[in-house]
């Protein structure tokens, strides 16, 4: 890998650091190299001399061989691999033999940096000339343009100010210009149109700043690498949208590798459909009036108009603030309905105003553009279209919520892609079957794989897991559920010899439990109290201590080597009835004469129970309790089909069963 540094600079546009580009090595794609060397050299003989701890398994090596032959043949492949198994070395090893181009996709960013930054650097010892390269979206870069532009308005608040400043001194140090380096994107989503760019937004080439843009750099190394790390947000983003089409900034793509494959339904959902965001409006905005600053201020009518749109943006987003129906409802709602054909009609006026004006400016044309797609997506809802094959819904993030509409299935957009692309595609995951098989996978996305294969973990589950029931509960879905569950696991807790974790289907339920725990003596950490990377080391370095967490938290948390001898689950986690995807695919279920329980609810429900489940034995010398608080597991016709899901077969009948044996568990 080749780093980049920034150095202070003086240039024509003011003071700025440069990014700088070490120069590369021409890219020879190693050849020979790859043709000397096969998958069961590597897996047989050449890993143990770059990995310490490197232990042969055969499953692992099966499963490189099979990728192998998928990336040489372009098809399709699918794979689960259980925990254990090693699927990213599995995946790793094909892609650095592989003579052709290949992008990784992880579903987080936490996997993305895990992948490049700890487990490539092992192959790069064993193919030398060999070059990957990490790539995020361009929200995850600092703008050198629009840092410096946004910083000299002035007019922040005395924190802002603080965090720019911050954010200067960071600048000079950077040898990414990753913005993760130095905030949490996730928490100061106000402050990213200061400092980042948009698809809209970006001057380009034109921009003064190109040639020391971190973005663009980053994009840079990736075209000339061997290997690209990307993320599922960022790669189908590019895949399904025209403008910046993944293909045209990296045409050479031989092969697709698409980790946590499990995510790909909502993701592709995600940006098939159509969207307006009120933070892309708000940026516009701010481009505006900057636009208007750098001419002098001189033209109050534009400025007027501005202050009008920008005026309802803000009574938009009080309207979601008051929880406002968060699905097709919400178009129907008198208060938000009439603010989106108000916003309409102003954009209108505003296009109207610098259509008049004309090109006073160098981004006056651009910023134009923008204004006119702007206006489509706000038509688009504000003037609904009833389609039984899409469903609406808003998000709300820190006073900023984005609007969509996206098709209730995938099949056709994945199809296309997969088609135009003439590559192979690899999808792999810890968890992608129900009872051994693919089919609900292959239902939601449409894919007809000509290879599929489970690979099941190489734990012994048996020996190391014990499963527990309590089915004395309240029906869950209220406060007196979560209040009985907490207070029956309070002895669990209490004698468990290891580490916790309590998973949440709600941060409600969390937080209430969070209450009641804080009466034991055990330290308890909460998600969202802290950043997850903060939250994890204090976790990890209070031994014994009790981690919970909902959602995000049920996957892509690798909490290997913290003694965890107890994982809790509050309840069953069927998806949402009123989700509008869930709501709208039902309906067209129903219509059809089958059962929206059995070909979503469920299936879903296992997923996520796996996902969850995956959290408790990361190792060979790892055992624990697994507990349930749904007392419907005890009673319900489904319980069987669930437990089968399960890699273990024990269930105790008694809690002080259980907390005997959990007891005599021995913390590695």
């Amino acid at each position: 890998m080749h780093p980049c540094t920034f150095s202070s600079c003086q240039n024509n546009s003011g003071s700025f650091h440069k990014l700088r580009i070490m120069d590369h090595k021409k890219n020879t794609n190693s050849t020979g190299l790859s043709r000397n060397l096969s998958v069961s050299m590597i897996f047989e003989d050449r890993l143990k001399d770059v990995l310490p701890f490197y232990r042969f398994r055969r499953a692992q090596m099966d499963l490189a061989e099979d990728i192998n032959r998928i990336l040489l043949g372009q098809g399709i492949g699918v794979f689960e691999a259980g925990t254990g198994t090693g699927k990213t070395l599995s995946y790793l090893v094909p892609s650095f033999l592989n003579d052709e181009q290949v992008v990784i996709s992880t579903g987080t960013k936490n996997l993305q940096d895990q992948v490049f930054n700890k487990d490539i650097p092992d192959l790069e010892l064993i193919f030398p000339n060999k070059r990957a390269a990490l790539l995020k979206g361009r929200s995850n870069y600092i703008c050198p343009q629009k840092f410096k532009t946004n910083v000299k308005s002035g007019g922040h608040t005395a924190e802002r100010a603080h965090k720019l400043s911050e954010i200067e001194r960071w600048s000079y140090k950077t040898k990414t210009g990753d913005l993760t380096e130095i905030i949490d994107l996730e928490k100061t989503e106000g402050l990213l149109p200061l400092i980042s760019s948009s698809t809209e937004s970006c001057q380009g080439s034109r921009c003064s700043y190109f040639e020391n843009c971190p973005l663009y750099q980053a994009r840079d190394r990736a075209k000339n690498s061997d290997i690209i790390v990307v993320n599922h947000h960022l790669l189908f983003s590019h895949l399904l949208k025209e403008e910046e089409h993944f293909r045209n900034l990296f045409p050479n793509v031989g092969s697709y590798i698409i980790d946590e494959a499990h995510k790909i339904p909502e993701v592709v959902r995600r940006y098939a459909g159509n969207f307006f965001s009120s933070r892309k409006l708000r940026e516009l905005l701010i481009d505006l009036i900057n636009d208007q600053a750098s001419l002098g201020n001189d033209d109050k009518t534009t400025i007027d108009v501005i202050a009008l749109v920008d005026r309802t943006r803000i009574l938009l987003e009080k309207e979601f603030e008051l929880g406002r129906p968060r699905n097709l409802e919400f178009l129907r709602d008198p208060a938000i309905n009439e603010l989106l054909l108000r916003l309409e009609r102003e954009l209108g006026f505003l296009e109207d105003r610098l259509n008049t004006i004309g090109n006073r400016s160098e981004v006056a044309s651009q910023l134009r553009k923008r204004l006119d797609e702007m206006i489509s997506e706000v038509t688009l809802f504000s003037n609904p279209i009833d389609d039984e094959g899409f469903a609406c819904w808003v998000e709300v993030l820190e006073k900023t919520y984005t609007l969509y509409r996206s098709p209730i299935g995938i099949a056709d957009n994945l199809g296309t892609v997969i088609k135009e692309s003439e590559a192979a595609w690899i999808f792999t995951s810890a968890t992608l079957t129900v009872e051994k098989s693919f089919d609900h996978f292959l239902y939601e996305t449409g894919l007809t794989p000509k290879h599929k294969k489970i690979f099941p973990s190489p734990f012994d589950f048996d020996t190391a897991v014990r499963g527990l029931i309590l089915s004395s509960l309240p029906i869950p879905g209220n406060d007196e559920h979560t209040i009985a569950l907490t207070e029956k696991c309070l002895p669990i807790l209490e004698k468990n010899p290891g580490s916790a974790f309590f998973l949440f289907t709600s941060h409600r339920a969390m937080q209430l439990a969070a209450r009641i725990l804080k009466s034991q003596s055990k330290p308890i950490f909460v998600q969202g109290h802290d950043s997850k990377t903060r939250l994890l080391a204090r976790f990890k370095d209070n031994q014994g201590s009790i981690l919970l967490g909902a959602h995000s938290f049920w996957e892509g948390i690798d909490v290997n080597g913290l003694g965890l001898t107890l994982l809790i689950i509050d309840k069953l986690p069927f998806p949402f009835p009123h989700d509008p995807v869930i709501k709208q695919q039902s309906r067209v279920l129903r219509k059809n004469g089958e059962s929206p329980f059995l070909v979503l609810s469920l299936p879903k429900a296992v997923l996520a129970l796996k996902q969850g489940f995956g959290r408790l034995i990361r190792s060979e010398t790892d055992a624990g309790l697994f507990v349930i608080g749904d007392p419907r597991m005890a009673t319900k016709s489904y319980r069987h089909h669930i437990k089968n899901n399960f890699p273990f077969r024990l269930w105790f009948k008694s809690e002080l069963e259980a907390i005997n044996w959990l007891s005599s568990i021995e913390v590695k």
